[in-house]
């Protein structure tokens, strides 16, 4: 299993170094209110106009064009129901961003030699292993091409992980174990969406390096970008939501 990865509210949606920002109170300078020429403007308004109509907690947003940030604005709330404010300095969890984190830290892992992209779960992994699936490489794993599973729904596998038995590495080790055993529910080669299949390519990850994948990305992408508020599970303050508008709890789901 992946943790989430979270980082500030104005980071999430680029994952760049340039998107370290100061406090919220910094949004937007007077150049920009008075709408001087190449100025970062703030819509925050135009943000507020989303979220009331969509009914969600909290919204933020950045734009940035060729000469830097161009616009930035952030509204609402942290906890739907709450009063406390959203802040362009929270940290979010960023759903579906650890798939692009985990192919960022797999490209820096093969341009330092570590790992190659053909490398197969065949090389990898010493475990009971159907044959169909031995030939499948990193690459096809991280672009849904290597026939794994949706999701993990059967054999209680997901009710385990998410009751956080045993570490991040140990949890994706059991994942590899519980896929890899049974034949391919798709045909390896042939595109089909897949969430274990990000996680049994961090394991390769980790088996390459012999590291755990939160320390990795933290070393070859997080610290090299300068992402100095990314990190792992849910934030302290800001909190992600159900399709109901409910609250969720930490670490579910």
């Amino acid at each position: 299993m992946l943790a989430h990865v979270h980082a500030t509210v104005l980071t999430a949606l680029l994952v760049a170094p340039a998107l370290a920002f100061g406090p919220a109170g910094q949004e937007a300078g007077s150049a920009a209110a008075a709408g001087a020429p190449g100025a970062e403007r703030d819509v925050s308004e135009v943000l507020e106009g989303f979220r009331s109509l969509h009914q969600v907690a909290g919204l933020a947003a950045v734009a940035v064009g060729p000469e830097g940030i161009e616009a930035r604005g952030v509204c609402g709330v942290r906890t739907k129901g709450a009063d406390s404010a959203l802040t362009a300095r929270d940290a979010v969890r960023i759903g579906k961003c650890t798939v692009a984190v985990t192919a960022l830290l797999a490209a820096a892992m093969v341009d330092a030699g570590d790992v190659e992209w053909g490398t197969t779960l065949g090389e990898t992994f010493d475990v009971p292993m159907h044959e169909a699936w031995k030939p499948v490489t990193l690459m096809e794993l991280l672009t849904n091409f290597g026939g794994m599973p949706e999701y993990l729904l059967d054999g209680g596998l997901w009710n385990e992980l998410t009751a956080h038995r045993g570490t991040g590495r140990e949890q994706r080790r059991d994942i590899v174990r519980h896929v890899l055993k049974a034949p391919p529910p798709n045909e390896p080669g042939k595109w089909s969406y897949s969430e274990p299949g990000i996680a049994v390519a961090a394991a390769m990850l980790e088996a390459a390096a012999d590291a755990t994948w939160e320390t990795l990305v933290r070393e070859r992408v997080f610290e090299p970008l300068g992402m100095e508020d990314a990190g792992f599970g849910d934030p302290d303050a800001a909190r992600g939501h159900n399709h109901d508008g409910t609250p969720r709890a930490p670490g579910e789901g």
